[in-house]
C-alpha cells in the first residue's frame, strides 16, 4: 500500500506541471496543508501521513478528469470539469472533515473557487473533488486519534475511549433549577448564553401556558440558548425526566414540518443524564436543527428518549440550515420507539434535509441501544444537494426495529422540487450490532441494512452523482427479517424509470465481517448506461 500511495504521489509531482494554473491551486494547497497540521498539534509522524491522504485526495480528483496515470482507488469524472476546482474541493473537503476548527481553510477555498470561471466545468470539478474526498476520508479515518485536543473541549476522565465532553467548571454561569418554572425561566432568558443547568431530581411535566394561563414562549418547548448546557443528575438518567406528554401537537409545529419538546444546534450544546418523555406528534424526543450559528457541535449523552417519532433527530433542515455543519456526538444512549407512528419512526436521524444544500454533519455514535423503530438509524441527504454526512458507530446495538439502518447518498421523497444530487455519505461501524430486527412494524420494508447511492421513492431522475462508502469492522448483521445486508447503487421504488445517474456504494467489509452476505444490485430499475455502482470489497 505505502509504495502504490508513493508512486501516487510521484505523479502529482508531474501533474503540478501540466498547467501554471493547476500547479498554481496544488502549491496552494500542499502549503496551507502543512501549515494546518501544524497548527493542529500534530506529531511529524501523523503530519506526513495526513499530507499523503490529501495529496491523494488531490491526485485522484485531478487524475478522474485528465486520466493521465492509473488511478489509486478510481472514481467517475464528468467530461469537461475543472481539474483546479476538483483539486481545491479535494484538498479543502479532507482538512474541514478532520481539522474544522482550523483557521484559513474556508477562505482560501473561497479565493482558489473565485479564481475558476463559474459554470458547467467548475460545477463539476468541484463534484469530483467532493467524490474523491469522500473514498478517501476512511483511508484518514484511523489517524484521527492522533489529533490534538479540541480547544473547546476536555478528554474524558479515568482513561474512557468515550468522546470528548465540555467541562462543566469551564461554563460561564452555572444554574441549579429544581422545578419546571425555574427550568423555563433559565431557558428562555437570552443572559444566560453559555450556562449550564443542572436540574434537580424530578418529573418536569411542559406545558404550553403557564400556571396564569399565559402562553410559554416556543408554544411550550425547551430550546437552549447558545453554548447552554442541560444536566440531570449523574448516573441516574431516570431520577430527572422531562414529561412532554401533555404538550398539544401544535407545539411541534414548525414552518418547515414537526420538531422536539427539546431544542438544541446553538453554538455548543450538551444534554446529559434525563430521560425525555416524548409526544408521539412530535418529530423527536431531541432536536438539533435550531438555526443561528454556521456550525454547531452538540452533544447527547446518557440519555433515554422515547415515545416521539425518533429518539434524536441530527439534521439539517431547509435553506436556514443550508452550509452548516453540525458535529455530533451521541453517546450511551437509549432510544425506543413510540405507541404510535406519525409519519415516520426512526431512531437517530443523521441528515441533511430538504434544501439544506452544503450542510455537513459528522457524528460519533457510541454505545447507545435503539429499539421499536421502522428504522433504527436513517443516514442521508433527503431533498439536499452538494451536502456531506459522516457517521462513525462503535458499539452501538439496533435491534426490535423493523429495519435496522438506512443509508443513502442521495434520497427524493418528493416531486421535482426534492432532487438530491451530487452528496457523499460516509458510515462506519466498529463492533455495532445490526441484529434481530424482526418488529412487525408497517410502513417500511424489513432487514438489516439498506445501503443506496440514489434513491427516489416517487419518481425517476430526482438523484444523480452521489456517492457512499460504508465500512464495518468486527461488526454483526444477522437474524434480520428479509435481508440482512442490501445494496443498491440507484433505487426508484415505483419502478418507473432509474432513481438517476451516476450514483456510486463502496462497501468494504473487515474482519469478521467479512463474512456478512450482501445482495448488490447496481440500478432498480436497470440503469441502460450502466453509470450506476455498488462494489463490495473484502
Amino acid at each position: 500500500m505505502v509504495t502504490r500511495i508513493r508512486a501516487v504521489l510521484v505523479a502529482l509531482a508531474v501533474m503540478t506541471a501540466a498547467t501554471s494554473a493547476r500547479a498554481d491551486v496544488v502549491l496552494t494547497w500542499n502549503e496551507l496543508t502543512v501549515k494546518t497540521l501544524i497548527s493542529q498539534g500534530q506529531n511529524g509522524f501523523a503530519q506526513a501521513r495526513f499530507a499523503a491522504i490529501v495529496q491523494l485526495a488531490v491526485f485522484e480528483a485531478v487524475n478522474a478528469i485528465t486520466g493521465d496515470y492509473q488511478p489509486y482507488i478510481g472514481i467517475a469524472a464528468p467530461a469537461g470539469a475543472s481539474p483546479e476546482a476538483a483539486a481545491a474541493t479535494a484538498a479543502y473537503r479532507m482538512l474541514k472533515t478532520y481539522f474544522p476548527l482550523a483557521p484559513d481553510i474556508d477562505l482560501a477555498y473561497a479565493n482558489s473557487l473565485a479564481g475558476i470561471p463559474d459554470g458547467p466545468p467548475k460545477t463539476d470539478g468541484i463534484l469530483t473533488g467532493e467524490a474523491a474526498a469522500a473514498a478517501l476520508i476512511p483511508l484518514a479515518t484511523a489517524l484521527a486519534s492522533d489529533q490534538a485536543d479540541d480547544p473547546l473541549t476536555a478528554a474524558s476522565s479515568g482513561g474512557s475511549s468515550d468522546p470528548r465532553q465540555p467541562q462543566l467548571s469551564v461554563a460561564a454561569t452555572v444554574l441549579y433549577v429544581a422545578d419546571v418554572e425555574q427550568l423555563y425561566a433559565a431557558m428562555n432568558d437570552p443572559a444566560n448564553e453559555g450556562a449550564a443547568i443542572t436540574l434537580a431530581p424530578g418529573t418536569y411535566v411542559l406545558s404550553v401556558n403557564d400556571a396564569a394561563g399565559i402562553a410559554r414562549p416556543n408554544a411550550g418547548r425547551l430550546e437552549l440558548q447558545r453554548d447552554m448546557s442541560l444536566y440531570g443528575v449523574t448516573g441516574d438518567r431516570s431520577a430527572v425526566v422531562i414529561d412532554a406528554t401533555g404538550l398539544p401537537a401544535s407545539s411541534f409545529g414548525v414552518p418547515f414540518g414537526r420538531t422536539a419538546p427539546v431544542r438544541i444546534g446553538r453554538g455548543s450544546n450538551t444534554i446529559e443524564w434525563l430521560t425525555v418523555q416524548g409526544n408521539p406528534a412530535a418529530a423527536a424526543g431531541i432536536a438539533t436543527e435550531l438555526p443561528g450559528t454556521a456550525s454547531t457541535w452538540i452533544r447527547v449523552a446518557h440519555v433515554i428518549s422515547g415515545g416521539s417519532s425518533r429518539g434524536v433527530d441530527v439534521r439539517n433542515v431547509g435553506a436556514a440550515n443550508a452550509g452548516r455543519r453540525i458535529d455530533a456526538e451521541i453517546v450511551d444512549n437509549e432510544f425506543f420507539g413510540p405507541t404510535q407512528v406519525i409519519g415516520m419512526a426512526e431512531g437517530i436521524r443523521v441528515a441533511n434535509f430538504v434544501g439544506a444544500n452544503g450542510g455537513v454533519i459528522v457524528a460519533t455514535l457510541s454505545g447507545n441501544r435503539i429499539h421499536g423503530f421502522q428504522l433504527g438509524c436513517i443516514v442521508a441527504n433527503n431533498q439536499s444537494s452538494n451536502a456531506l454526512v459522516q457517521v462513525r458507530s462503535s458499539g452501538d446495538r439496533f435491534f426490535a426495529n423493523a429495519l435496522a439502518c438506512l443509508i443513502a447518498g442521495g434520497l427524493s421523497t418528493s416531486t421535482t422540487t426534492g432532487v438530491a444530487n451530487s452528496n457523499s455519505t460516509i458510515f462506519e461501524a466498529h463492533g455495532s450490532q445490526f441484529v434481530d430486527n424482526t418488529a412487525p412494524i408497517p410502513g417500511v420494508a424489513p432487514g438489516g441494512i439498506l445501503v443506496v447511492g440514489g434513491r427516489s421513492t416517487i419518481q425517476p431522475n430526482l438523484t444523480s452523482y452521489n456517492t457512499v462508502s460504508v465500512a464495518l469492522w468486527g461488526s454483526k448483521v444477522s437474524g434480520n427479517l428479509g435481508v440482512n445486508f442490501e445494496a443498491f447503487g440507484a433505487l426508484e421504488d415505483a419502478l418507473s424509470g432509474i432513481a438517476g445517474t451516476n450514483n456510486h456504494v463502496t462497501i468494504a467489509l473487515h474482519g469478521v465481517s467479512k463474512q456478512i452476505d450482501v445482495s448488490a444490485t447496481a440500478s432498480l430499475p436497470v440503469d441502460p448506461t450502466g453509470t450506476n455502482t455498488v462494489t463490495v470489497i473484502r
